[in-house]
């Protein structure tokens, strides 16, 4: 079978701006020779009435159906991180969020670096786990989940919302609400609270959020015939494929974020493609970037991606690669917020020319088989 890469370039585009966006501005010769010299078009990856969010599009990317897509993503985290979920358990997120006059002024605990937040965390988690009896697994960063022994049943009717999209607001109005677990996590965010040394208006918290029931998610192989590995480092997509039954390589410096190790992907990638049909590679940063409002950031990495990722996998993928190298969702770098927008892709494979038009976003994995015999398709 003929190997096949799929490069998700998560948060890749814009609204579209008179100055141009990052994308418009990068240099881009590798996706420029694409566009040239193979096929283009758009993808719809964010179906009506659900999220727009890295779960619902990738997961639509991989030809999840649109029934089986769910809304919350902690137990993918908490799957991707191996940390031990039973199937009557609850999984939330948990940021580490900084408070100013009882107002929420950073979802991530912008103000402290990662040593700072494991000193909190070695303060903090042996007490309120053993005062909650909920279960606190650090993720990284300003990154944690919990979970809530049996707690499934006390999901239903429970409000919490996320803290990105709550900046500004007094933070005890934005706590976990509405059922008794609602109340036992809004209680551990009140008893996690820390006051600056010498300060008596900021103080750092844990904020539960997104709270999950485990769930499944189709089979790759089965929905596609195909054996497929995954390149990544991001917690969502690396849940998602492992729910799925993709094999996950995380190289060392893969990380996320911008700072990713992107030569490392590229090889790692050209390794899994001797072995299985396809191969996912996604890569974070832009998506990071942009929630930053980072527009030089993400112009610079988007540079680098195609210098670093995208140059080697054309130069080196075995003879007849067939490569579609795509985006789940925008993201903004003036609001730092998703967009379901129309998403462009790019697809690299023999004797494929020219502009294709828009597809539903599940037929991604349909476009890169099909491309084989598309030809005689047309």
């Amino acid at each position: 079978m003929t190997p096949m890469l799929l490069v998700i370039l998560d948060g890749l585009t814009d609204e579209p701006s008179p100055l141009g966006t990052p994308l418009e501005t990068a240099a881009c010769p590798a996706l420029g020779r694409i566009r040239r010299d193979g096929a283009y078009g758009t993808l719809l990856t964010a179906p009506a009435g659900l999220p727009v969010d890295s779960l619902t599009c990738i997961s639509t990317l991989l030809g999840v159906p649109r029934d089986r897509i769910p809304v919350g993503r902690a137990y993918l985290e908490a799957l991707s991180c191996g940390v031990p979920v039973g199937k009557a358990d609850a999984v939330c997120r948990c940021n580490l969020v900084t408070v100013e006059d009882g107002r929420l002024v950073s979802s991530c605990a912008g103000d402290w670096d990662r040593a700072q937040m494991q000193c909190y965390y070695r303060s903090v988690f042996p007490r309120i786990e053993r005062e909650s009896g909920f279960r606190l697994f650090p993720m990284g960063g300003y990154k944690n989940l919990l979970v809530a022994q049996s707690g499934t049943q006390g999901l239903k009717g429970l409000v919490a919302v996320p803290p990105h999209e709550r900046i500004g607001q007094k933070v005890d109005s934005l706590l976990p609400h509405g059922t008794p677990l609602a109340a036992q996590l809004a209680g551990l965010a009140r008893r996690s609270r820390a006051v600056d040394a010498g300060k008596t208006v900021r103080e750092h918290m844990l904020f539960p959020w997104d709270a999950t029931a485990p769930q499944s998610f189709p089979n790759f192989a089965s929905l596609h015939g195909l054996r497929a590995a995954a390149v990544c480092a991001t917690e969502i997509v690396r849940g998602i494929a492992i729910a799925m039954g993709l094999r996950v390589v995380t190289p060392d410096g893969a990380t996320g974020e911008a700072d990713t190790d992107l030569a490392a992907k590229a090889t790692a990638a050209l390794q899994l493609l001797l072995e299985y049909d396809l191969v996912l590679v996604h890569v974070n940063g832009a998506d990071e970037l942009s929630h930053r409002r980072d527009a030089a950031g993400k112009t610079a990495f988007l540079s680098r991606v195609d210098r670093d990722l995208i140059a080697p996998l054309l130069r080196h993928a075995p003879p007849k690669t067939c490569m579609l190298v795509c985006s789940d969702h925008a993201t903004s770098v003036r609001t730092g917020k998703h967009l379901a927008l129309p998403q462009p892709f790019w697809l690299w494979g023999a004797q494929i020319r020219d502009a294709l038009g828009p597809f539903a976003g599940d037929r991604a994995v349909q476009l890169l088989k099909g491309m084989i015999e598309w030809p005689r398709q047309l």
